[in-house]
Parts: structure tokens; C-alpha cells; sequence
């Protein structure tokens, strides 16, 4: 996948897979003060969708790349930059910010629930933050980054990333 969202939600990879808007999500200026280059998904349930029949090939590494701007957070809910499945434990491949009561984390789950976090509070409020997570088989590792720096790297993962669970893409 690679949405640029320059005006809209098409994947630009060559792959088709095109997402919808869902919910109350509009366009907005990107990190360089483009116009219409993000999306500001503020509402409740708001959402990008993949449409049907374009879900994503089964995986047992992967690498998400998302630049997010979190002026606040809301401590009542997570926020999720990237799912792949349907909500099931074990069954998921997600980014998401969470706030637990006490401090707000950027995690990073796959497929077997093996969920890696990092504390994101620093960065809430301090405008355009690039979040990279991958998922690596081959060498038995997650790592997330935040502004180019490996802010964690959870060794002995032995898991898959994502696989047999394609119902949504947000």
C-alpha cells in the first residue's frame, strides 16, 4: 500500500488497492503546508477503508511507514493509524496510540498478539511525527522508530505479521 493522500485515498503502489473515506474525516494541509495532502481523522469512527476484494496478501514480515500529527489525545479511546483484521485477538496487524490512565503508548501489535509499546507521550503535540514499525521474520524482531530513531526492538518474536484475517483495513 502507499496512499499519499494527495486529494484522495488511492493507492498509489500499483497494487489497486483504493480506500473510501468513512466518517467524518476531511482533507487537510500535510506536513509541508500542502493543501488537500492529509487527511484529519478528529471525528469519532472516522476512518479510511480499503475496498472489498483489495485486502492485503498474507505476510509473515511487513513494515508500516505513517507520519501522524497529534495535537491531543483523546484519553478515553486509541487512536489507530493502521489495522489489518477484524478486531480478534490474535488475529490483528495494528498501529495504534493508546492512552492506559497513566501514560500514552504507541503500540504495535501482530497477527499472534504479541504486542510491542513504547512510551508516545513526548511526542503529543509536537506536530508531524514519522512512526515506522516493522516486523521482522527473518530475524525474529520488532522495531519501531519515531523520527528515525529506534526507539525499541523486541528480539525473540517469533510470530507472523499478518495472515488469514483480511476483513478490514483501516
Amino acid at each position: 500500500l502507499y496512499y499519499p493522500f494527495n486529494g484522495n485515498t488511492n493507492d498509489e503502489s500499483g497494487n489497486g488497492r483504493n480506500g473510501t473515506v468513512v466518517g467524518g474525516v476531511v482533507l487537510s494541509t500535510d506536513r509541508f503546508l500542502e493543501m488537500n495532502n492529509a487527511y484529519n481523522y478528529g471525528g469519532v469512527n472516522g476512518h479510511t477503508s480499503q475496498t472489498a476484494g483489495s485486502l492485503l496478501p498474507d505476510s509473515n514480515s511487513t513494515t508500516i511507514s505513517a507520519w501522524v500529527n497529534m495535537p491531543v489525545i483523546d484519553i478515553s479511546s486509541s487512536s489507530q493509524i493502521f489495522m489489518d483484521g477484524d478486531g480478534a485477538a490474535g488475529k490483528d496487524l495494528t498501529v495504534a496510540i493508546e492512552h492506559n490512565g497513566t501514560s500514552t503508548n504507541l503500540g504495535f501489535g501482530t497477527k499472534d498478539d504479541n504486542g510491542t509499546l513504547v512510551d508516545f507521550t513526548p511526542y503529543i503535540g509536537a506536530g508531524w511525527v514519522h512512526i515506522v514499525c516493522v516486523a521482522d521474520h527473518v530475524n525474529d524482531r520488532k522495531i519501531i522508530y519515531v523520527n528515525n530513531v529506534a526507539v525499541i526492538t523486541a528480539t525473540g518474536w517469533t510470530g507472523g505479521a499478518n495472515d488469514s484475517n483480511h476483513s478490514n483495513v483501516y
